[in-house]
């Protein structure tokens, strides 16, 4: 739904572009990554402009036709946000928005196997993590 005043959705976007760049100042992109605070913040802020760019008039997009409108609408969609996209689209289409993929004969038979109990125990994420980036 588009604001009735664009004027709102901007002073939004504006805003949270200005906390973004507040939270991150003098940060490097490890530090940046480290800081769980911070990067719950910079989402939340991307929601925002993402949110209030969807407020936006099409006269407003039309003036301002060099910004990747979509784009933006798109980077703060929620979960919840692209699966109901999705199911509208289903709904509409009346099919799958992609192909679906079947599964190749190594992971039929892993499924069968996981659906006997035999499952393989790798201990914590880190040793998951070893063993699936391991050459087999």
């Amino acid at each position: 739904m588009a604001a009735k005043n664009p004027r709102a959705a901007l002073t939004d976007m504006r805003d949270a572009i200005g906390r973004i760049e507040r939270y991150v100042e003098g940060m490097t992109l490890a530090e940046f990554m480290r800081d769980d605070l911070k990067r719950d913040a910079v989402e939340r802020c991307t929601e925002i402009i993402s949110e209030a760019s969807r407020r936006l008039p099409e006269r407003v997009k039309s003036k301002y036709a060099d910004v990747p409108w979509q784009r933006v609408a798109a980077v703060g969609l929620t979960v919840s946000d692209a699966f109901r996209l999705m199911m509208v689209r289903i709904a509409r289409e009346k099919r799958l928005p992609f192909e679906p993929l079947v599964p190749n004969a190594e992971t039929i038979a892993a499924m069968e196997a996981a659906r006997r109990g035999e499952l393989v125990e790798v201990g914590d994420a880190d040793r998951l993590l070893a063993d699936l980036n391991a050459d087999h």
